[in-house]
């Protein structure tokens, strides 16, 4: 018992010095969206949370459409990074602001920020018969 209880503890000690705002970066599944940094991709269908717990975070992502999809824009809204903005690539930086005591309150929040890519599905024809596979009933043209 004692050691579940210390478990607990330090698990929580570890989370009171991890404190720092999250940038979650939510990617439906017409694509991926990679980093620069290649250390915060991220796989279509997917939730990546990133702690950002200093003024030295900067990564550059990318959204990379899948087969048969193309990129629209990023996701707007409140608490969206690059919401509206139809460039592919979307940059997040806090460099050059350490001291800034109204962002080192924003980071201690723990608040989250929040980049979706916006794909689009355009469609592929894999058998050449003129129709997009999601919406012909033969896609393979075997005649089934």
């Amino acid at each position: 018992m004692t050691s579940r209880i210390l478990k607990v503890l330090t698990m929580l000690a570890v989370a009171t010095l991890a404190t720092g705002c999250k940038l979650a970066v939510m990617v439906p599944s017409g694509g991926d969206v990679t980093s620069l940094s290649t250390t915060r991709n991220c796989t279509g269908g997917s939730l990546c949370e990133h702690n950002i717990t200093e003024s030295t975070f900067y990564e550059v992502f990318t959204a990379v459409p899948r087969p048969g999809y193309v990129f629209s824009k990023w996701s707007p809204g409140p608490a969206f990074w690059c919401g509206d903005s139809t460039s592919p690539t979307c940059e997040i930086s806090n460099l050059g602001t350490e001291g800034n005591a109204g962002l080192e309150a924003i980071i201690a929040t723990g608040k989250f920020y929040y980049v979706m890519p916006i794909f689009k599905i355009v469609g592929i024809d894999t058998d050449g018969d003129g129709q997009k596979d999601h919406v012909d009933d033969d896609d393979d043209n075997d005649g089934v």
